[in-house]
């Protein structure tokens, strides 16, 4: 709590009865809130090291800080192995193929903590930036989508979003595209960081390796659909990039509702979205994720 609060800089905490230690600071305040969900799970024996799971049986894992969200995000969901010794991760009726062990916290984030509500959903038309393995479109596709358009520029990640939408019979409705968000067409450079699949991006905080994949602009996107009920983004700090080119024609003008993280300028981004005429219905910090959950609705109506 007096590293929380800013009173220490940093702290070093042991568990009682293990050779568990961990250094929290400012920054990873998150990532020890994580650790100490997991070890009060009924489900979890800790010896030494490692982890052992009572339930799936037979899951047995190291404790270093790249698991944690994997161990303590699954307590809430059905963990198993299927045929292909992939991990499946089963919540809200949804099956996901990870990218083991990573990726339970983007599910907490959609389907637990549900950072981006309960859209309406039915028979919407939704673009979704920064796919990763398919868990908000497949959340949107769930709520009765007509059509999601899927954008996720790693090619890893890509392929197991293909492998999630076929797995959850959803071909007809989620449309996947290996592509980047960008302010033009062509080639981006993405920061594939395989500790954190979920945060690579443009400018990482940490090692990656830097990919060339093909890029869109956001306005070609919505021109190209006539109309977008839902635009969804989380691309690890381009929202601003691709909005602001995108409001430099009429492109917003065709889209319903915004739904998004915000990593930087997030009060310009306001600014930005208040010119092309959207109302600010929710703005809050989320901790765990260290970004800002953003929705906006326009004044334009739809037209046909």
């Amino acid at each position: 709590m007096a590293v929380y609060f800013s009173i220490r800089k940093s702290a070093r905490i042991r568990f009682r009865d293990t050779s568990i230690s961990f250094f929290v600071t400012e920054d990873n305040w998150s990532d020890y809130r994580l650790l100490s969900k997991l070890l009060s799970g009924k489900n979890i024996h800790v010896e030494a090291n490692r982890f052992k799971f009572s339930y799936p049986s037979g899951l047995e894992f190291e404790c270093d800080q790249n698991a944690l969200d994997f161990f303590a995000n699954s307590l809430e969901m059905d963990c198993y192995y299927n045929d292909q010794h992939d991990l499946v991760c089963k919540v809200a009726g949804l099956k996901f193929i990870m990218p083991f062990p990573y990726g339970t916290f983007e599910l907490r984030e959609i389907f637990i903590d549900k950072i981006y509500g309960e859209p309406y959903c039915k028979n919407a038309i939704i673009v979704d930036v920064g796919a990763f393995i398919g868990d908000s479109a497949l959340f949107f596709a769930n709520k009765g989508a007509k059509l999601v358009v899927a954008f996720e520029p790693v090619p890893t990640l890509f392929d197991i979003l293909k492998k999630n939408i076929i797995l959850n019979g959803f071909q007809e409705v989620i449309q996947a595209r290996n592509e980047a968000l960008s302010d033009q067409s062509g080639i981006f450079n993405i920061g594939y960081i395989p500790k954190r699949p979920g945060s690579s991006s443009e400018n990482p905080e940490e090692k990656a390796l830097f990919l060339e994949v093909p890029s869109i602009t956001l306005s070609e996107v919505i021109m190209s659909l006539g109309w977008v009920d839902i635009l969804k983004i989380d691309c690890e700090g381009c929202e601003y990039k691709i909005l602001q080119h995108a409001g430099k024609s009429d492109a917003l003008k065709h889209v319903g509702t915004i739904i998004m993280e915000v990593h930087s300028k997030v009060y310009s981004l306001i600014g930005l979205l208040r010119k092309k005429g959207f109302e600010i219905d929710k703005l809050r910090y989320d901790w765990p994720s260290r970004a800002w959950i953003l929705s906006a609705h326009s004044s334009e109506q739809k037209t046909n």
